[in-house]
């Protein structure tokens, strides 16, 4: 086999456990992302289940857990942030290994129609869907997800924060 042709190859077998390795990062963050959800929306639960279940709290006193409902959308919200920022990177390096991927393996056809030579079509073939570039359309519907995700959590903290003073509130006239 010709040198060009199996230094290829190797490139390509490079990309592949880089990619598996990209892909098992990808649904840690996503798992990550959802923990970090889950852990804000209940920890707002448990806020306003307290301040609801006949605090001690007085309407004055509003303030604390509308303090606290305020901290934890903080801190939850650069720590998902974060945690967004690097899915939508990894995601896009993936991307961008693929389309690689599929020139290297278009290369290699090149090179072996040139040469007459045969080289195992199960290792250069594996996905014969996969398109050369960015599909501009799924990246576009991820940012529209994650905008969507991001509304809808600002909308819940701003009911939970209004909540605190409403609940805190609804039978005192101060």
């Amino acid at each position: 086999m010709d040198a060009r042709v199996q230094d290829i190859k190797r490139q390509y077998e490079q990309l592949e456990i880089i990619n598996e390795k990209q892909e098992g990062r990808l649904q840690n963050l996503e798992a990550k992302a959802i923990q970090l959800i889950n852990l804000y929306i209940v920890f707002q639960g448990v806020i306003l289940a307290a301040i609801a279940q006949g605090s001690t709290l007085e309407c004055k006193d509003w303030w604390v857990p509308f303090t606290l409902s305020l901290f934890a959308l903080s801190i939850d919200a650069v720590a998902l942030g974060h945690t967004v920022t690097k899915y939508l990177r990894t995601r896009k390096q993936l991307e961008n290994n693929r389309a690689h991927q599929e020139e290297f393996r278009l290369r290699i056809h090149q090179q072996q129609n040139a040469t007459g030579t045969n080289v195992d079509q199960q290792v250069f073939y594996p996905n014969n869907n996969v398109a050369l570039g960015i599909d501009n359309i799924k990246l576009f519907r991820r940012q529209i997800f994650i905008a969507w995700t991001a509304v809808l959590l600002l909308a819940f903290s701003g009911v939970v924060l209004a909540s605190c003073r409403i609940v805190l509130c609804k039978n005192h006239k101060e």
